[in-house]
């Protein structure tokens, strides 16, 4: 979807009808419109993917099935984003080659950093 609308509901969508006004004024606007459920997000959870609704997070019966959902709530919420850079595919490839070598046992933990530093210090020159 290129640069959609995206409506965030936190209870259940039960008629299209409850939509129709807003849908309009998307397709006035000639955009795309991205809805997130709480019954979508519930779907997403139940096949293991996590969901963008924290309230999915608390339920009882999810949690029973997939102990990991209040930690990965956890996370979730004290996550910050990437920091933003023109070089970011170059960065990526620092981070990833470096700690691949450093998982693979190709370098120890301190060269892969002075590696990993000096290839993001190279790619912002």
């Amino acid at each position: 979807l290129d640069d959609p609308y995206i409506l965030v509901n936190q209870g259940k969508i039960s008629s299209v009808s409850e939509l129709l006004p807003l849908l309009e004024k998307v397709i006035g606007a000639g955009k795309s419109l991205f809805i997130i459920s709480e019954d979508v997000q519930m779907g997403f959870a139940e096949q293991s993917f996590p969901p963008v609704l924290s309230s999915i997070y608390d339920d009882e019966a999810l949690q029973q099935e997939f102990p990991y959902m209040p930690a990965l709530k956890a996370a979730l919420e004290n996550a910050e984003p990437r920091p933003v850079t023109p070089y970011y595919p170059a960065v990526s490839k620092a981070i990833q080659d470096n700690t691949f070598a450093a998982l693979r046992g190709e370098k120890n933990v301190e060269q892969a950093l002075t590696d990993m530093s000096a290839a993001i210090d190279q790619a912002a020159q």
